[in-house]
């Protein structure tokens, strides 16, 4: 009886520890934006997801020096196009324009993430800001000036979004801001956002998301 009493209590202790649990979705954004769940030890990409490895039984010898041969010929009919078309790409990459647009849109591909993850889980999640650093600078004082209202703009979505939706944990003033470098030539950012709830949040979620369905399939829309 008493070993019993001991496996019912051992198991009442891990499923409380399991329900406790937090399970987090970092979403950083520095050179690229990424979203990861992380439960415990374990971490999971969601976005970008990994590219799928290609399995090499799906292609023969035969198959493979064909697709180089057709590939090559494409190549050499359209080496003239591509390299006019490379040697604009190449300026618009070391422009400030093209640098400009990848910097708010990385900021608004943060804000669509945590909208995307609001809409699903609700109010049950907690925010926190752990970094939200952005320099704007792009080696000329009057365009960097535009990118930094521009970016300023879309920063302040970013946080209105975060601070009037649930409970949220700003970032110091040492690790939260947009800055303007009138003197470098390059623009960074620096962005690390957690949400996170309970498991016993996330089981009260499914559960009401199903009597909710349930409700519908049997009376309907009254």
């Amino acid at each position: 009886m008493k070993i019993f009493l001991i496996i019912l209590c051992v198991l009442a202790f891990l499923l409380l520890f399991a329900l406790l649990l937090k399970v987090r979705f970092r979403i950083k954004a520095e050179s690229e934006v990424t979203l990861t769940l992380e439960a415990l030890f374990l971490k999971f990409r969601l976005f970008p997801k990994k590219e799928a490895r290609p399995d090499p039984r799906k292609f023969s010898k035969r198959a493979l020096e064909k697709k180089i041969a057709k590939e090559r010929k494409k190549a050499l009919k359209k080496q003239k196009k591509a390299s006019a078309k490379n040697t604009k790409k190449q300026k618009q990459a070391e422009s400030p324009k093209e640098s400009n647009g990848s910097l708010t849109e990385k900021i608004e591909l943060v804000l669509f993430l945590v909208k995307k993850l609001f809409s699903a889980l609700g109010k049950r999640l907690r925010i926190d800001v752990k970094r939200l650093n952005i320099i704007v600078a792009t080696g000329d004082a009057a365009e960097t000036a535009v990118l930094y209202g521009a970016v300023s703009a879309s920063a302040a979505a970013l946080t209105e979004f975060l601070v009037t939706k649930t409970k949220t944990t700003l970032p110091t003033a040492e690790l939260g801001g947009v800055f303007a470098d009138f003197v470098g030539e390059k623009s960074r950012v620096d962005i690390e956002i957690v949400l996170s709830m309970r498991v016993y949040q996330a089981f009260g979620l499914v559960f009401s998301i199903a009597y909710n369905y349930l409700k519908k399939q049997i009376f309907g829309n009254k």
